[in-house]
């Protein structure tokens, strides 16, 4: 992970962000100790429950992310019974009212 360029999108967010200076640092340590594929799906719920932070600062912080391009956000449909991915799309209104699961 290139940490001079991430550092660089940290500082670029704490002028522009929602979260707290603590909640920043959070994220960015949680992005350092993390694995590949940990950082694939950002699950928020996870990162706040690790470091004890509030869940609406560290979406607000991934948000911002997205906006300033530091990460992607992909939209998931799941099935509402095997929970398989029945859908990914990039855009939110690129998404259908229906979708199919193939189980």
């Amino acid at each position: 992970m290139n940490t001079e360029r991430l550092d660089q999108a940290f500082a670029t967010l704490a002028g522009s962000s929602a979260g707290s200076g603590q909640g920043l640092e959070t994220f960015r340590d949680w992005l350092l100790s993390s694995d590949a594929l940990q950082r694939i799906r950002i699950n928020p719920y996870e990162v706040a429950a690790a470091y004890g932070r509030p869940l609406d600062e560290i979406v607000g912080i991934a948000l911002d992310g997205v906006g300033s391009g530091l990460f992607d956000l992909h939209w998931l449909v799941h099935c509402p019974h095997c929970n398989m991915i029945t859908e990914e799309r990039e855009n939110f209104f690129e998404l259908t009212q229906t979708s199919g699961c193939k189980m």
